[in-house]
C-alpha cells in the first residue's frame, strides 16, 4: 500500500488599470489517496480531496469536497491505459447583487492511454475537471488531448500537441460566460547539457 498527500494554493491577481471584469481569487486544494498494486502490470488508487475558492472581497466562494477512483493497467512497459472517476460537491456563496447561497454537484473524470515507442511516444487523454476561473466562479472543463514527442537526434527533441477544450460555468445564470477552445502547440528542445535545455 502506497500513501500520500498534498497541498497546492494558487493566489492570481490581474491589472487593475483600465475596466475588466477578471476578478482577483485564491484558491486551495488538499487531497490525499491510497494506492495498492493488484498486479505487476496494475494499479487502484482511491482519493479524498477538498477545496476553497475565494475572489477578490467575497464576492463569491466555492466550498468543494469530492472522492476519487482510478485504475491503471499497462500491457507492457511501455503501453498502458489510467483512468480517474470523480464526484464532486461544492458549497457556493455569492454576495452580489444579494447574499445567496447554494449547492452544486457533479462526475468527471479523465481516460488516458500512452505508448512509448524507442524514439518516440504519445498520449491521448479525454476527461472533465473543475478548475477555478476570474469571472467569479468555478467551471466545468471537458478536454480532449493528444500529444506526441519524437527524438531527431540525442539532444534534439519535437514535440507537437493538440487541444480542444469547452468550459461551462457551474452556475448558470444570464452571465454566464461559456467558452470553446481549440489549440495547437509545436517546438523544438534542445538538450545543451543533462540539466539545461533551450525551447
Amino acid at each position: 500500500v502506497r500513501l500520500g498527500a498534498g497541498l497546492d494554493y494558487q493566489a492570481v491577481s490581474y491589472d487593475s488599470e483600465g475596466v475588466t471584469r477578471q476578478l482577483d481569487y485564491d484558491y486551495a486544494v488538499f487531497d490525499a489517496f491510497a494506492s495498492w498494486a493488484l498486479s505487476p502490470l496494475s494499479d487502484l488508487t482511491v482519493g479524498a480531496y477538498a477545496s476553497k475558492y475565494e475572489t477578490q472581497d467575497d464576492i463569491s466562494t466555492t466550498d468543494s469536497y469530492g472522492g476519487s477512483v482510478g485504475y491503471k493497467y499497462r500491457w507492457t512497459e511501455s503501453t498502458g491505459v489510467q483512468g480517474e472517476l470523480f464526484y464532486e460537491s461544492s458549497d457556493i456563496t455569492d454576495t452580489v447583487p444579494v447574499r445567496t447561497e447554494y449547492t452544486s454537484s457533479g462526475w468527471g473524470g479523465m481516460l488516458t492511454a500512452y505508448r512509448q515507442l524507442e524514439l518516440s511516444n504519445w498520449r491521448f487523454s479525454i476527461g472533465r475537471r473543475y478548475i477555478p476561473t476570474s469571472d467569479g466562479r468555478k467551471a466545468e472543463l471537458d478536454q480532449l488531448r493528444l500529444q506526441y514527442n519524437r527524438d531527431l537526434t540525442q539532444r534534439l527533441e519535437f514535440s507537437g500537441a493538440a487541444r480542444y477544450e469547452t468550459r461551462t460555468d457551474i452556475e448558470q445564470t444570464i452571465s454566464s460566460d461559456d467558452r470553446d477552445y481549440a489549440r495547437g502547440d509545436l517546438s523544438l528542445t534542445w538538450k545543451m547539457t543533462q540539466t539545461w535545455y533551450l525551447t
